[in-house]
């Protein structure tokens, strides 16, 4: 009889962890689904045709290089003296 009593004790133990795994894990299930939906539908290699005549980076480079830009730099000069003003003049009421 005590055999069977620690039986039930367990049983009720087991009861207790499932009931919170069925309240936690559904949520968890579906958000886990998804996002391993999106990992295979996702497909980070990029494929390159074929019959492309692509030279890399390096092509990047001589494009550049074979561009006419005119470069064009202002230059402002900066005064370092300052204008000369007539000193003010303070009206004197008699």
């Amino acid at each position: 009889q005590d055999d069977d009593d620690q039986d039930k004790g367990n049983d009720d133990d087991q009861d207790t962890d499932n009931e919170g795994d069925e309240f936690i894990h559904p949520k968890l299930s579906i958000h886990e689904e998804e996002e391993t939906k999106d990992e295979e539908s996702f497909d980070p290699i990029v494929k390159t045709p074929e019959n492309s005549d692509d030279e890399g980076i390096d092509s990047l480079f001589k494009t550049t290089s074979q561009m006419n830009v005119p470069a064009l730099t202002t230059v402002a000069f900066l005064t370092l003296t300052a204008p000369t003003l007539p000193p003010p003049t303070i009206p004197i009421s008699s």
